[in-house]
This record gives C-alpha cells, sequence and structure tokens, in this order.
C-alpha cells in the first residue's frame, strides 16, 4: 500500500522527480521528468545520470559526478538544495534549475530522490524586475540607483590599481523653456535625444546614468589625465550645444558640467558626487562650460 501511494505522488507531483542509486544511476523517473528532459523514462531508466542530464554550477562550469553537490548528497546519504546552477539534458536543452536532493531509507534501492524543476521564466522576470529598478524608463540608460553602484565598484577599481577617476555632473540648459513651451512629450523625445548623443561621446569603459529630471552623471575611468578628461567634457558640451531636430523643429539647448577627481577631490561616492554637483552649479553661472571642482 505504501509503495502504491509513493508511486501515485511521484506520478502526479508537479516538479520532475528521478531515483538515483550511490553511483548515480537512475533507477525511476516521474512523468514530469520525461516531460522536461525529452526523453522516456525506458531512455533513462539503468544509465548515470551524467549522460541524461549534465549538472552545471553558477559560472556554467560542467561537474562531473563524483564532484557534483548531487554526487555528494548521495553518496553520503544527506540532504542537500540549490537554486543557482544549470542542467543540460541529453537533447542539448539548456536551463535554470531549482533542485532538491532528499535521502531515502537505507534498506531501499534507490539512495536518493532529485526534485528539480525549470526556473528559467522565473530568472527571466527577475533580470526583468532588476533591470527595471535599476534603469531609467524613459532613456533605458542607469538610474541614480545604479549609477551609486557603478561608481562604488570603479572607485574600488581605482584605488586597487591606484588609478583616478572623474565623475561628471551634467544639467541641460534651456531644457525648462523646452518643456513649458513644446510641452512634456517634447521633452521626453529630447532627453531621448540627448541620452544618445552622451552615449556617442564616450568609451566603452564609461558610463552614463540619468539621476532624474534633465541631469545627467557619467563616470570617465579611463581618463589618462585632467586634459583627457577635458577633451571629453568638451566634445559632450559640442554635442549637445548642436541644434537637435525634433517635429521638424530646431531646439537649441546646451549643457554645463561640474566634475570632480577620485581620489583627489574625495574618497567618499556621496561627497565625490556633492563635489561635481556643487563644480555644476558654478559652471552654470556661465553656461555652456565645464569647472572642475575647487
Amino acid at each position: 500500500m505504501v509503495q502504491q501511494v509513493t508511486d501515485w505522488v511521484c506520478a502526479h507531483i508537479k516538479e520532475a522527480v528521478i531515483g538515483l542509486n550511490d553511483k548515480g544511476i537512475i533507477c525511476f523517473a516521474n512523468p514530469a521528468a520525461e516531460v522536461l528532459l525529452k526523453l522516456t523514462s525506458a531512455e533513462m531508466l539503468g544509465k548515470p545520470i551524467s549522460e541524461i542530464v549534465q549538472d552545471f554550477d553558477a559560472e556554467h562550469n560542467a561537474y562531473t559526478w563524483e564532484e557534483s553537490p548531487i554526487g555528494h548528497a548521495c553518496r553520503q546519504h544527506r540532504y542537500y538544495s540549490a537554486q543557482t546552477e544549470f542542467f543540460q539534458s541529453k537533447s542539448g536543452h539548456d536551463f535554470a534549475v531549482s533542485y532538491r536532493v532528499v535521502p531515502t531509507e537505507e534498506t531501499s534501492d534507490v539512495d536518493a530522490l532529485l526534485f528539480f524543476e525549470d526556473m528559467t521564466r522565473e530568472r527571466m522576470q527577475m533580470g526583468y524586475l532588476q533591470k527595471v529598478m535599476n534603469h531609467d524608463p524613459l532613456t533605458a540608460i542607469p538610474n541614480r540607483q545604479l549609477f551609486m553602484s557603478l561608481l562604488e565598484r570603479a572607485m574600488a577599481r581605482a584605488k586597487r590599481d591606484k588609478k583616478d577617476i572623474y565623475v561628471l555632473f551634467l544639467d541641460l540648459d534651456g531644457f525648462k523653456q523646452v518643456n513649458d513651451t513644446l510641452g512634456h512629450e517634447a521633452g521626453d523625445n529630447l532627453l531621448i535625444a540627448v541620452t544618445e548623443r552622451l552615449q556617442s561621446c564616450l568609451r566603452e569603459s564609461d558610463s552614463v546614468a540619468r539621476m532624474g529630471g534633465d541631469e545627467f552623471t557619467v563616470i570617465l575611468e579611463d581618463a589618462k589625465n585632467k586634459e583627457d578628461c577635458q577633451i571629453v567634457a568638451q566634445k559632450i558640451i559640442d554635442a549637445l550645444c548642436t541644434p537637435f531636430i525634433l517635429e521638424e523643429q530646431k531646439i537649441q539647448i546646451g549643457t554645463s558640467i561640474g566634475i570632480a577627481n577620485y581620489p583627489t577631490d574625495a574618497q567618499e561616492k556621496d561627497v565625490l558626487i556633492k563635489c561635481a554637483d556643487k563644480a555644476m552649479y558654478k559652471a552654470k553661472e556661465t553656461k555652456g562650460c565645464f569647472v572642475f571642482s575647487a
């Protein structure tokens, strides 16, 4: 009776279930496992699990049975679970998994049950949510939250490599007038166009973010010196001073830029940004120029 109940549960459970002995040989597989792995039980029974499904770690490195967490759990007859690994089926289907290894009674021919499910959709949804949380919805570039993380990492690399980095704080000149006269939709389109021009002025190693409104920030990691930073800043000013054409209208704006250096001006990210912000307000007194933090 107990075996009948066990068979019924394994047949109807939504998770894929594979029974294994301590050598990694498959003793049974439920219907959910057949569907997920695209194989019949007959094609799996009596074969090493490594021939049916390959176990990968989070860095996508393949495990052997001897070194895999599943193998260790089976041989040691202990419980184990993981949510950050990958399986690859015999058919070549590669998918993220959540799994657990559950030891059975020691008198059983099956040493452990491997329960697993495909987490690909959940991973994709999580990636989408993280992107939404960390990127500006209008321009799709990093927002303030992600910028702070990028700056922290850049400062850590600069400290390790004994290099300087520069933070540019940009405020658009004349943007409010565009919003007031042409409307918010035109203002949004202008911000998107500004973002594209900003990105065209930067290198792959540089980062640009929208802090909110018409304020942007840039991290220059590969500027060799102050003069190199000046070249980039002037390139941005020239690009944003060139008229934009939106809905057949010529729109003229500009930008004022404040620049702060790590580690000279500050060694904490919040202070570094404040230095660049303060320098930007100094630049706005003249407009269309850049000012280094004093």
